[in-house]
């Protein structure tokens, strides 16, 4: 007679890092959850890493809005979209902010509220290069925008 399944347990936690200054990510931090704090001058720039292995995973969460833009960068592509809202004016209206093929930058405006969040995987299953999946919300008066950086 088999056995009843049973859900699998993991004792391991995400690892908590207050982000307050620019940061480059090595791919040994995987898993790790970003609290980005950032309330200085000039945009905040994190760099995911050009190493990354297939399931790399990194939360960024907002928890206080910024006092300047935050950047997200990578060497290799964003696959995905953000959700994006404002309430102004009582609209509440939610968009799809979508990556396009290239893009490898997401910038998030000053006036990102608290409560946002990005979520990015690493995955090699549509590309050879390899590429980021991202998702997440942000709140904001102003569009989340994914451009290409060379």
């Amino acid at each position: 007679m088999s056995k009843v399944g049973r859900a699998a347990y993991s004792a391991s936690r995400a690892r908590l890092e207050v982000v307050t200054a620019d940061k480059t990510i090595s791919k040994n931090e995987s898993g790790e959850l970003y609290a980005v704090m950032y309330e200085g001058e000039g945009a905040l720039t994190i760099t995911l890493p050009s190493d990354a292995e297939e399931g790399t995973r990194y939360n960024f969460w907002i928890p206080v809005s910024p006092g300047s833009n935050i950047v997200l960068s990578s060497p290799a592509m964003f696959a995905g979209a953000v959700s994006w809202a404002y309430g102004g004016a009582g609209t509440g209206v939610v968009f799809q902010v979508m990556a396009n093929a290239g893009d490898n930058t997401l910038t998030l405006d000053n006036d990102t509220e608290s409560g946002s969040w990005i979520d990015c995987v690493y995955s090699t299953q549509n590309s050879a290069t390899g590429e980021w999946f991202i998702c997440g919300f942000i709140s904001a008066a102003t569009t989340p925008a994914f451009t290409t950086v060379a």
